[in-house]
């Protein structure tokens, strides 16, 4: 209980605190798509399509994709490239040297997505 009345009140703080910094709702709407799109693309395809992709690098995947879209995005987009195309190559890079470097734990199901006799 008291983790989550902590996280409750770090992730209001930070809300005001995006509220003051960025206060056009679209912005905001589009800052999220910018996270949402970069991080997600890459770790989905290797999940689905790569045996060896792992959770630790589809989870860091996300967070440095997205985390590095975002930044680029809130820089003002230097050299006239986009947030999202940072983004991916972050994912990209992040999913495929981390999960070459970490093992599936024993908490993945990884033959739910890669079973042989898959219908």
């Amino acid at each position: 209980m008291k983790v989550n009345r902590l996280a409750v009140l770090i992730l209001g703080a930070l809300a005001i605190g995006l509220a003051y910094r960025i206060p056009v709702v679209i912005d905001l709407v589009l800052y999220a798509y910018t996270f949402g799109a970069a991080g997600l693309f890459f770790p989905m395809l290797a999940l689905l399509f790569w045996k060896r992709a792992t959770a630790t690098g589809a989870f860091w995947s996300i967070i440095l994709g997205g985390g590095s879209a975002l930044v680029w995005s809130l820089m003002g987009d230097p050299g006239g490239f986009s947030g999202s195309y940072i983004g991916w190559a972050v994912s990209f890079v992040a999913i495929v040297v981390i999960s070459l470097m970490t093992e599936h734990s024993d908490q993945e199901n990884a033959a739910l997505f890669h079973e042989k006799n898959a219908a």
